[in-house]
């Protein structure tokens, strides 16, 4: 939920548990086919439950999908770092000069940011 509500600040639609062929994805672009995965440690952690995400990924991909793939604690700890992932991803192909300069800004603001 905090990734949406984020990226709509950016103008930006994603439409939450979207369906590509018998998988759901966290959100999607549909028009770029961009999936966006956010994995929780209590679904996604098990080798069981790694295996199964791997497959579907990789049958995802094999439909023109791109993934951007995130853990919960990297959501978390590095909600900034996501969102410019997210928004640079999308907007590599029809980036205007103003959302360039916000996505840029947030990479460098991570980077610089003291640990």
């Amino acid at each position: 939920e905090k990734l949406y509500e984020e990226l709509l600040k950016y103008g930006l639609k994603p439409i939450p548990q979207y369906e590509v062929g018998v998988f759901r994805v966290d959100l999607a672009f549909p028009e770029i086919k961009l999936a966006i995965e956010a994995d929780g440690q209590a679904y996604h952690s098990t080798p069981e439950q790694m295996k199964r995400d791997k497959y579907r990924q990789k049958r995802i991909t094999e439909q023109g999908w791109i993934f951007e793939r995130f853990t919960g604690s990297f959501v978390h700890n590095d909600f900034e770092m996501a969102v410019a992932k997210i928004v640079l991803k999308y907007f590599s192909k029809t980036i205007s000069e103003e959302n360039k300069k916000l996505a840029v800004g947030r990479v460098v603001n991570y980077l610089t940011k003291k640990r």
